[in-house]
């Protein structure tokens, strides 16, 4: 073989080079046989989890966030200022491709069809999209108003005015001579309309449901005014002093009450208050000022406190007397009086000769050590007062003094509480066995065990028996504000009850013996609860503004939903079936004083005149953007725009991709 052919050999055999693939990213996948069908592809992404992709692809999957389009400075400040520039512009200045209206489809200048007014002129926005001019007017048009009569209460036939003058004749021919004023014998018709099938009959179908609502909702209440739709409610204004507003400018709802209840007592420090007040400083998170009385809860005795409450921090330990029965004395559940003078030693200074309770910390090495003062032995004694010895047999303790009744915890927590009484039964037959079987005299440490372990029980079922005790009296406070609230709405029923009596003696002919009888009217109230502000300076006013309540009137007749705003014979159509509903209703309205802007005297609020109109702006969705690229046109409300962007937080949003998705 000759030189060229070995030189050949080699270049023979060296292989052709082929085109090199793509490099790929670091971190990238790939298949583990090369393929990409589908049998495949799970394979490759079970060994490729998506947390090995490089931060390129990371990127990449980023979508932009969605923000919704925000007010600039050209958006018209209120929906009136936009609706009076919509000023139509030239058919000719409009694309040919875009010469009908998008929300209509009527051409820009077309001839109305026959019997309508539809005819549309072209309007351009601010973003530049093109509409008909009455289809912006219609969709952009601002709510009307709803507006509400209230009826008097008339004595016309048939009316629901001759229907209660009715039913209160007739119970006053029976059972007038019975009382001596009109105030009274109604007071007696309302006790008397509780009892069974009475109620009814007392006050008829329509207006005895209206005397339960009345009995039901009317706390707090100075005055009641039946009308023939309506129901006035006279709430009592609630004063709260210049001074507590002037230190404490927010106040939490409600803590005016305790406020004007406090500001008109003459209690001093250390005397007995209302628990309501206490109560009230503790669930809303008030600390009570230096002096307010504070009542301890049984969950407050888990925390350990080397000082006395602060109520009390400045009484001083008491002292022994001087006799010796006084050195046995019991662990009080209340707080010690103030010492007397005397030169005994005090008794925190006596150590009892055995541990006082189990709650003795576990690491104290020695079980006869006297007990700290900061740990009381039991939840509820003082600091200053050790427990009976067992070696000196005393009386059983005498049950603890009244404490001041307040809530001391919820229903739950009293109902859940242990009595214990069923271990000391257990120990006690326990101890009898042991003796029973002469297993013969027990040690002085065992009968030291078991006094303190009885002892200890003892207490927990006195415990128990007081919060029981507590409970009870929580239920009867109840039943009393209960029963006091009926009381107090009685009366002011009955007083309006006598005036309609009176006006309705003076209607009728006393003369005509046979008067024609109301019929019952069989349909049921309807209620509607809203509720009024009286300022100083609309006192006089008798048209007042209401809360919506077109979607009330729709949940109650469950009709009118469905109906489309776009023709002008529905419209009119659910103007009236609206003007029906609010025929049916009768509203129960609050009407309140202002107290905090407005300072109107009593004589004042005794002669308010019930309202003649109610008034709502209708419950209608606006839209206030552009329907095709929703582009803010107008502050809703008269709201101002803050000219500034709040920054939002970056959750993995890249904003690297909006070309591609514009």
């Amino acid at each position: 073989m000759d030189a060229a052919t070995e030189k050949a050999e080699p270049e023979a055999s060296t292989p052709t080079p082929t085109p090199s693939a793509p490099a790929k990213a670091p971190g990238a996948s790939e298949p583990l046989s090369g393929c990409t069908c589908a049998a495949c592809m799970p394979m490759q992404m079970v060994h490729h989890p998506a947390g090995d992709l490089s931060q390129a692809e990371k990127k990449k999957k980023k979508k932009k966030r969605y923000v919704a389009p925000q007010p600039d400075k050209h958006t018209f400040a209120t929906q009136q200022t936009f609706l009076e520039s919509l000023t139509p512009i030239p058919v000719e200045s409009v694309n040919e491709a875009n010469r009908k209206c998008p929300i209509c489809w009527k051409p820009y200048g077309e001839a109305p069809d026959p019997g309508f007014d539809n005819s549309e002129a072209p309007v351009k926005l601010q973003c530049d999209h093109v509409f008909g001019d009455k289809c912006l007017r219609h969709t952009f048009a601002i709510a009307g108003t709803s507006t509400i009569a209230i009826r008097p209460l008339t004595f016309c036939p048939n009316s629901r005015g001759v229907l209660l003058g009715e039913k209160l004749i007739g119970y006053a021919l029976l059972n007038k001579q019975h009382h001596q004023n009109d105030v009274e014998m109604f007071s007696n018709m309302l006790e008397e309309s509780y009892r069974p099938e009475q109620g009814s009959t007392h006050f008829g179908d329509y207006w005895w449901p209206v005397i339960q609502q009345l009995q039901r909702g009317t706390h707090n209440m100075s005055g009641i005014t039946l009308l023939d739709n309506a129901i006035i409610l006279d709430r009592k204004p609630r004063k709260v002093p210049r001074t507590a507003v002037k230190e404490m400018p927010n106040l939490p709802p409600g803590y005016e009450v305790y406020l004007a209840e406090a500001s008109s007592s003459s209690l001093e420090v250390g005397q007995n208050v209302p628990p309501s007040w206490t109560y009230a400083y503790g669930m809303m998170g008030f600390v009570p000022p230096p002096g307010f009385p504070h009542h301890h809860h049984h969950h407050h005795h888990n925390h350990v406190s080397t000082v006395p409450s602060s109520s009390f921090s400045s009484i001083p330990p008491p002292t022994a007397p001087s006799t010796a029965a006084s050195s046995t004395a019991v662990p009080s559940t209340t707080v010690p009086p103030p010492a007397a003078p005397s030169t005994a030693v005090p008794l925190s200074v006596i150590p009892p000769p055995f541990p006082t309770t189990p709650q003795l910390p576990k690491s104290c090495p020695f079980p006869n050590a006297p007990p700290f003062p900061s740990a009381p032995p039991f939840p509820n004694a003082s600091p200053f007062v050790t427990v009976n010895s067992p070696t000196n047999p005393v009386a059983e303790p005498p049950p603890p003094a009244p404490e001041a009744s307040g809530p001391s915890g919820t229903w739950g927590d009293a109902l859940g509480q242990p009595t214990h009484l069923d271990q000391l039964i257990a120990m006690k037959t326990k101890l009898k066995e042991k003796m029973g079987n002469g297993a013969g005299k027990l040690s002085e440490k065992e009968i030291q065990q078991i006094m303190v372990e009885k002892y200890a029980l003892q207490q927990q079922a006195l415990k128990s028996a007081n919060d029981r005790k507590r409970l009870s009296d929580i239920q009867q406070q109840a039943l009393d504000a209960q029963k006091q609230m009926k009381l107090d709405c009685i009366r002011t029923l009955s007083l309006e009850l006598a005036r309609i009596y009176s006006e309705y003696q003076s209607h009728i002919d006393p003369a005509e013996e046979h008067r024609q009888e109301a019929h019952e009217i069989q349909e049921r109230p309807r209620f509607m609860p809203t509720s009024i502000t009286v300022h100083e300076s609309d006192i006089n006013n008798t048209s007042h503004k209401v809360n919506p309540l077109d979607r009330h009137l729709s949940l109650m007749f469950g009709d009118g939903e469905d109906i489309d705003d776009d023709d002008d014979d529905n419209d009119s159509n659910s103007n009236d079936q609206n003007e029906k509903q609010l025929n049916k209703l009768t509203l129960i309205i609050t009407r309140n004083v202002c107290t905090s802007c407005c300072t109107i005297k009593d004589d004042e609020v005794a002669t308010l005149k019930p309202p003649e109109t109610l008034w709502w702006q209708n419950d209608r969705k606006v839209p206030d953007d552009c329907p095709v690229c929703h582009k803010v046109l107008f502050h809703k409300d008269g709201r101002s725009f803050l000219q500034f962007s709040m920054p939002l937080p970056d959750h993995g949003v890249d904003d690297t991709e909006d070309d591609e998705n514009m």
